[in-house]
């Protein structure tokens, strides 16, 4: 287990890129943390989540935002 420094920083380039990959979608405007794309990343590596959940969550993430 990797132990993030800032948790609560902006998801890196990285994340958003490697979330880009396995959803098709833009992802860089939703406010994500380092600690929730790394989540996302590793419940979709372990097969915990689908392509589809993950949208569902991602979704409801840009909702928050735009709510913000």
């Amino acid at each position: 287990m990797v132990t993030l420094v800032n948790p609560n920083a902006s998801a890196t380039g990285r994340q958003l890129w490697a979330l880009f990959c396995i959803t098709k979608k833009d992802h860089r405007n939703q406010g994500l943390t380092i600690q929730q794309a790394s989540d996302l990343i590793s419940s979709y590596k372990t097969g915990k989540e689908t392509i589809q959940s993950l949208l569902k969550i991602l979704e409801l993430a840009d909702r928050k935002a735009k709510e913000a």
